[in-house]
């Protein structure tokens, strides 16, 4: 056997190389874990956008970190200059030494780098695509003043990843400049949500700015609140290494404004489940990682379980380059299958002492927030379903002759055949690990679609305004249970008027 040496096609391998899948708000991610690995205080990201019909935009990474001598910053520029096998310092949040470039060259087409180490002079070199094709893997030297960033580094040491030639931001050239303004600020918003949801372990060590204004960083787990419980806080080992993990119930009842915090603009029910965090990175967060039988359930919402591994795992948990995603290793599913359950089962319990509350203090009350009221018949007691809950009276009155008698005889057979006694026998056999009865998954969007149409439905029948019937509707069954989602639609109402 002889070798023969095959000369790789630089243009095509670049063009290739770009399309790794990165999107805006993970590239910058992975630029902000070197800065973090360089012992990083401040991390600055500014995305700038001057003119939108003269200039063009461009993205810039600022730390404060130790910085780079101009050797360091040549290797720093070199594809997969360290092993994904090598073993790292616990704070160093790399993984394959491609993410400056990677994550670079998926969002532009020309990149520099301005570093500066303690008593060494300011560096720079550049990365240029279409230099690339014409010559193959040649790095630009240059200096800060030659490429116009004689003034980015504003720290004594420290590094500036500049991006610029965006092409990959999917905003047409001939968009009105309105367009373009509402496109770019989509953008901004996701890679500000990122950083404060990414990087909230950080809080207290590191000082995250966009555009100059302070990122407020993402607490899941509501640790400042006194009504968020840890029941869990214990080690597993696997492979020699250590596993933290912790569980959060929060608690069933927040302010609008912790609702918010605890949310970033989803639904508590979509967050609900395992958190893993790569030496305090957050790389994926909610689900229950396809653990049998484990899907996301209302009654479920209120449970988060912190998982802590350090960049020495990352084989184990298939951490990908973007380190975005991960897949929880066969030699601990059992493990993590008993964790879930016991915070399920936890956060169930809440949710179901919730909902007794509710019904005992107005058990006396045929009032239309309930599904089921309570009656006495003689000496014995009754549960009936509540025609004047809106849901059930506004189907009611849609309903005409036969189609009516056919729905008002369902809902008598389902009150007349309500299972009382197995009820009874399994609340008996819970021991404490009571589920909530959830026969049908209701998902988020059913629960809009109804408050929406049954607020149309006030407002036509009624004569009522938008906000009278969602404050109306809003403490009524179902909707109670939901108010992140209802609330959200009631805030976007608002939003929409104030303009």
């Amino acid at each position: 056997m002889r070798p023969i040496p095959l000369d790789i096609n630089a243009g095509n391998f670049i063009d290739s190389y770009r399309s790794i899948g990165y999107s805006m708000e993970t590239a910058i991610a992975d630029i902000i874990d070197n800065s973090i690995a360089a012992n990083a205080t401040e991390i600055r990201i500014n995305m700038v956008w001057e003119d939108y019909e003269k200039s063009r935009p461009y993205v810039e990474i600022i730390d404060n970190g130790i910085g780079m001598s101009d050797s360091e910053l040549i290797e720093a520029m070199r594809f997969a200059c360290k092993s994904p096998l090598e073993l790292r310092d616990v704070s160093d949040l790399g993984r394959f030494g491609l993410g400056l470039k990677s994550a670079s060259f998926s969002q532009c087409r020309v990149f520099t780098v301005v570093s500066k180490r303690e008593r060494f002079s300011l560096g720079c070199k550049r990365w240029n695509i279409d230099f690339i094709k014409e010559n193959g893997f040649q790095v630009l030297d240059c200096t800060a003043d030659e490429v116009g960033m004689s003034d980015s580094l504003i720290y004594e040491h420290g590094t500036v990843v500049r991006w610029t030639d965006l092409d990959q931001l999917n905003i047409p050239e001939e968009a009105e400049t309105s367009q373009k303004d509402k496109y770019w600020r989509q953008i901004m918003k996701r890679v500000h949500d990122h950083i404060s949801i990414t990087y909230g372990s950080f809080k207290n060590k590191i000082e995250f700015f966009f555009n100059d204004n302070p990122i407020e960083l993402w607490d899941p787990f509501l640790v400042d609140n006194l009504g968020t419980k840890v029941v869990t806080d214990e080690f597993i080992i696997l492979d020699g290494h250590q596993i933290k993990i912790t569980t959060y119930i929060l608690p069933n009842k927040l302010e609008e404004s912790e609702l918010a915090k605890a949310t970033m603009g989803k639904s508590l029910s979509e967050l609900q489940g395992f958190y893993l965090y790569r030496s305090n990175r957050l790389i994926k967060y909610g689900g229950w990682f396809n653990l049998p039988k484990m899907t996301n359930r209302e009654a479920y919402r209120l449970a988060r379980i912190r998982i802590d591994i350090d960049n020495s795992m990352d084989l184990s948990w298939h951490i990908d380059v973007k380190k975005e995603n991960a897949s929880l290793p066969p030699a601990v599913v059992d493990k993590f299958l008993n964790f879930a359950k016991a915070a399920r089962t936890k956060s169930a319990s809440i949710f179901r002492s919730k909902g007794k509350t509710l019904r005992r203090t107005n058990s006396n009350d045929l009032n239309a927030s309930f599904l089921w009221s309570y009656g006495v018949k003689g000496t014995k007691a009754f549960y009936a379903i509540n025609r004047e809950n809106p849901m059930v009276k506004s189907l009611l009155n849609s309903l005409e002759g036969s189609q009516k008698d056919l729905f008002e005889m369902l809902i008598k057979s389902l009150e007349n055949y309500i299972p009382v006694q197995s009820l009874i026998e399994t609340e008996s056999k819970s021991e404490g690990t009571y589920v909530e009865n959830e026969a049908s998954d209701i998902s988020d969007s059913e629960i809009e679609r109804t408050f929406l149409e049954l607020i149309d439905s006030m407002i036509e029948d009624d004569n009522c305004e938008f906000f009278t019937a969602a404050k109306f509707l809003r403490g009524m069954e179902p909707f109670v249970n939901h108010l992140e989602i209802v609330d959200k639609i009631i805030k976007k109402k608002e939003e929409e008027s104030a303009i």
